[in-house]
């Protein structure tokens, strides 16, 4: 492995570790613990019943609401925060990867994610954050792919 490829594997961890920080482990690890030590199944009832289902409901509530309710941090927060996960995948599979494979596994992140904070009770279940996000992964391979197109030119030249 070349020093290039070694650098990206560890931009991917550090990655990973800082996305799960900030999507599923946000509490302090004692108050995370506490969670965990008083869960019962009621969680994921009273999750279901908080959860939104119909796509584009949170998306459009922001928009209207854009003045107010953290919208902007909200809708580009669920945007960006798979962003790099779109650009650094493609490093680790550098001959089989394609915008659908890259997409399929941002949404299954995602929908780990999502389900995760449903179970836990850390946060609340939104279809559409998984559309979201899964658009971040999206555009985070577009951005790999351009930049991809840019090192070819370079490197022509």
């Amino acid at each position: 492995m070349n020093t290039r490829n070694k650098v990206f594997y560890l931009l991917f961890w550090i990655y990973l570790i800082i996305a799960a920080k900030i999507l599923v482990f946000r509490y302090p690890l004692t108050e995370f613990y506490h969670i965990l030590r008083l869960w019962d199944k009621s969680i994921i009832t009273f999750g279901l019943s908080s959860a939104n289902f119909i796509p584009f409901k949170t998306i459009k509530m922001y928009i209207r609401y854009r003045s107010s309710l953290n919208s902007f941090a909200n809708l580009f927060g669920n945007l960006f925060i798979l962003t790099p996960l779109g650009i650094l995948l493609p490093f680790a599979w550098r001959k089989k990867h394609s915008v659908f494979l890259i997409t399929a596994i941002g949404f299954l992140v995602s929908m780990a994610v999502e389900t995760l904070q449903l179970v836990l009770g850390v946060g609340a279940f939104d279809v559409d954050d998984l559309i979201l996000n899964t658009l971040g992964v999206i555009v985070g391979y577009i951005l790999y792919k351009i930049g991809e197109l840019l090192y070819r030119a370079i490197n022509k030249n």
